[in-house]
This record gives C-alpha cells, structure tokens and sequence, in this order.
C-alpha cells in the first residue's frame, strides 16, 4: 500500500491540530473553573497531534531503515484495486464534516447528525440500510446524551423553522 498519501494526511491533521489548539487557547475564562472551556478542544488538539506525530515518525523511520529509499511506483500494484488511493474520498469526508457543522445549528441534531453519519459511512463503503440505520441513530443518542446530560451543553435539538 502506498503510504505517501497516509504521510500527506498526517501532516495536514498535524498542521490542523496545532492551529485548532492555538484557536482553542482563546476560549473561556479560568477563573471560574480551573481547566476552563477550551481544555477539551486543547485536549482533543493534543490527542490529534500525536496521533498524527506517531504516523508522520513510523513512515519517515520505515523509509529510513529501506536501503534505497526510494517510494514505490504509482505504476506497482501495490494498492488494494478495490481502495485505490485517491484524495476524492478524504476530501468527501471533509465535504461531510463542513456539512454537518453547517447543518447543525440550522437543523439540529436530530436531523443533523444521523444525515452525517450515514453519509460518512456511505463513503467509506457500508450499504446495508440496517447497519446505517443503526449506527446513525446509536451514535447520534450517545453524543446528545454526552452533550445535554453528561456536559450539561445545550445542542439544538430539531429544526428551527
């Protein structure tokens, strides 16, 4: 499998994870609580650089123990024909969340985020309605009752017509 394209992926998240971090370091005031609003974004920017981080140090490691080092032809069948690798999938993805963010507000997330969900899944190849179905309305239920009951975070709920 050709990993430049996981490389390439890496860097973009790293690169979006530090500017995610600095955007979140303007949330909130601590003075009312110590970790403040911004340390779950700070937290999850952490936890996406690393990931990143770890990713971007295997394949820069694994290309230098290679002898010659070179990268693979894009000639080679060296992908999965069923997976090939394209950036039209990852960037669909990113159509996905832009859309669920612009959605959210608008629609709510009863609505929302089973549409992103199966659309998500959709793109990465699940067809079986039933899975789709089921997944969508499990997550969408977990992350309202993460939202409204465990972080006390008021989401719009239905559509504001």
């Amino acid at each position: 499998m050709d990993r430049r394209a996981d490389l390439f992926v890496a860097v973009v998240i790293l690169v979006f994870s530090v500017l995610y971090f600095l955007a979140a370091t303007s949330y909130g005031d601590t003075s009312r609580e110590p970790l403040g609003e911004g340390s779950l974004p700070r937290a999850l920017a952490v936890i996406m650089a690393l990931g990143s981080g770890w990713v971007i140090f295997r394949r820069l490691s694994a290309w230098r123990r290679e002898w010659d080092h070179w990268v693979p032809s894009e000639v080679e069948q060296d992908d999965d024909p069923n997976f090939p690798v394209s950036p039209i999938r990852p960037l669909l993805m990113v159509g996905v969340a832009v859309g669920y963010v612009v959605m959210l507000p608008a629609i709510g997330i009863v609505v929302s985020t089973p549409l992103a969900v199966m659309a998500g899944m959709r793109l990465w190849g699940v067809r079986e309605w039933r899975i789709l179905l089921s997944v969508a309305v499990g997550l969408t239920a977990a992350i309202y009752g993460l939202f409204a009951g465990f972080l006390e975070v008021r989401l719009p709920l239905w559509p504001a017509f």
